[in-house]
């Protein structure tokens, strides 16, 4: 197994939001699709092995579907982290949350926190070396593992 995902069920009374971060989160979807988000993943997935290599095809066939792309942006307008996500019927559905350092991390951690009026509870897929969970105010949540990808040796 080269890599499992963690998907998290976290309630709204646990979106407790972080100290406030320098920078911004603009939102994005298909349409408007960043060159930025294929080179903040392609900074992620260097730190692990197995990682697929996304052609800007791979994006928009298989990645974004009915997803709202949220971009972090530090204080110096460098994007620094993303999640890929979609509300619906009061739930918040994060498929992707990547982040490279922990300013991005909070900044995003805020951004859904911000949304605390417009849902009842927050799923979350993320990989499972992310360290958001460990930061949260009651980081005793439900989490499933999920394998995600598979290696074999010849």
């Amino acid at each position: 197994l080269c890599a499992n995902l963690l998907k998290c069920h976290i309630s709204k009374s646990d979106l407790v939001m972080k100290k406030q971060v320098n920078g911004t989160v603009k939102r994005f979807n298909k349409e408007n699709h960043p060159k930025e988000v294929e080179k903040l993943y392609e900074a992620f997935a260097e730190r692990f092995s197995c990682m697929l290599v996304r052609e800007k095809n791979w994006w928009f066939q298989a990645v974004y579907d009915d997803l709202t792309l949220a971009i972090y942006y530090d204080e110096n307008k460098k994007a620094a982290g993303y999640m890929l996500y979609k509300i619906e019927n009061y739930k918040m559905t994060v498929e992707e949350f990547v982040s490279l350092h922990n300013e991005a991390r909070n900044g995003l951690w805020n951004f859904i926190c911000q949304h605390d009026s417009m849902i009842k509870e927050l799923e979350m897929t993320v990989s499972e070396n992310e360290q958001l969970l460990y930061t949260l105010q009651e980081p005793r949540v439900k989490t499933e593992i999920k394998p995600y990808f598979m290696g074999r040796i010849v």
